[in-house]
């Protein structure tokens, strides 16, 4: 009985390492939205979305999303399969609705492929992102 057990108890300590190891790989990326050297700020009703896409993903089917404070500063979420950026260079989206809803105050200049925005990502990364210098 007590071998049983034990045995149970080992694999269910296994599964549980195995989950943790195999959780998805990824770095944390955060940092700070800038216009010209500013931090790009928002009013109470306005908002920021914000969104890393990998270069080579035509399809757009890889996109990390950022939660964007009211003063600029953000962090990219992971995406609903937990998955969080990896090596690699990332096109950044930005667009800026103030008040919402309304048009993008940046008129689609930063929006999805049109965007000029790209980044290396080789780790943990803080990036800075000022939308008057990167054009």
């Amino acid at each position: 009985m007590a071998l049983a057990h034990n045995l149970r108890l080992a694999s269910f300590l296994f599964m549980c390492l195995y989950v943790i190891g195999c959780g998805k790989a990824g770095f944390s990326v955060t940092g700070k939205l800038e216009d010209n050297g500013k931090p790009l700020t928002v009013s109470d009703k306005g908002m920021v979305n914000m969104n890393l896409v990998p270069v080579e993903d035509k399809s757009g089917a890889s996109v990390f999303p950022a939660d964007v404070s009211k003063d600029g500063t953000f962090t990219v979420r992971p995406r609903g399969d937990g998955s969080l950026p990896t090596s690699g260079k990332y096109r950044v989206s930005i667009e800026i609705v103030d008040p919402y809803p309304g048009k993008d105050k940046l008129n689609g200049k930063f929006s999805g492929a049109k965007s000029p925005i790209v980044r290396e990502i080789n780790g943990s990364a803080n990036l800075t992102i000022d939308i008057a210098k990167d054009q």
